[in-house]
């Protein structure tokens, strides 16, 4: 799974089947992405990408080291994203 940021106060990616995109108020280290939506293809790993965007909806803080994003919960489950090389669509 991918996530981007396009824009300020915005998020994209592409979960395990579907491309996605939300709104993303606040300031960093703030991370509550709303109004997610999401393609709707479907693929053997839609029970993946149920978990995937649960997940990302627990998310409430940020943080950035070096080439590593961690996002963090309430209850001290992380999601990590590494920076990797962009490729055209």
């Amino acid at each position: 799974a991918t996530l981007t940021f396009p824009e300020a106060g915005k998020i994209a990616g592409k979960a395990p089947c579907n491309r996605y995109f939300g709104a993303l108020p606040g300031t960093y280290p703030a991370f509550k992405p709303e109004k997610v939506g999401a393609t709707r293809m479907a693929c053997p790993d839609l029970q993946a990408e149920t978990v995937f965007f649960q997940a990302l909806a627990a998310m409430t803080t940020a943080n950035v080291a070096g080439n590593t994003l961690t996002l963090t919960g309430p209850d001290g489950r992380n999601m990590v994203f590494t920076l990797a090389s962009q490729s055209p669509d």
